[in-house]
């Protein structure tokens, strides 16, 4: 379908968002994917194309990284270039304000950009009894024991150090999300031209 020039720049955000979204529900695909086949396996079942423990951490992150990309799009948080904030506004308004509650959540930023100054933290401090970098299970640790990563395969949620990221709700807000930007990327076909700033 035909498109002025003159939105390039609109249509340009939006299929950037759009991409963003399909990285997201493919990371989650493959992330669900490998919680399947622990649980297969934990049932006694074998699994055709098993994805490793490993596997399924890499796609938890990647989960992350595409969370993070969303966020980024949509909110100017303390950025404050002219260009990004208008960006940041118009892309709000142009989807009329998405909820994304569990996509943008300070857990999915705090597992993902300061956990360094928290390992700091962890290091200096008093020694666990015992400790895990990375758990595959639905079942937390024990109270002695500090995992710094964990997935739980049941319930399809991140833990890092004390954050929890649940999978599920962000499934269903990146479908939202994804659906909006479609219709407003669609909505362009009329031939009218959409300014991106004033």
């Amino acid at each position: 379908m035909p498109f002025r020039s003159e939105n390039f720049p609109v249509i340009a955000l939006l299929i950037e968002l759009h991409l963003d979204c399909w990285d997201a529900r493919n990371a989650i695909k493959r992330f669900r994917d490998g919680c399947r086949t622990w649980r297969l396996r934990h049932g006694g079942m074998t699994a055709g194309r098993a994805l490793t423990p490993g596997d399924t951490f890499a796609w938890a992150f990647a989960c992350l990284a595409a969370f993070n990309r969303i966020r980024l799009m949509l909110h100017a948080g303390s950025r404050r270039r002219p260009e990004t904030v208008t960006r940041c506004n118009f892309l709000q308004d142009i989807l009329n304000h998405p909820r994304l509650e569990h996509v943008c959540a300070p857990a999915v930023r705090h597992a993902w950009e300061h956990f360094d100054e928290r390992l700091d933290t962890i290091i200096t401090g008093t020694r666990p009894k015992r400790y895990s970098h990375e758990s595959v299970s639905p079942d937390p640790p024990d109270g002695d024991t500090l995992v710094f990563r964990r997935v739980d395969p049941v319930r399809l949620r991140i833990h890092v150090l004390d954050q929890v990221i649940p999978i599920g709700p962000c499934l269903d807000e990146v479908r939202a999300l994804d659906a909006a930007v479609i219709a407003a990327h669609d909505s362009l076909a009329d031939g009218r031209v959409v300014r991106l700033g004033p």
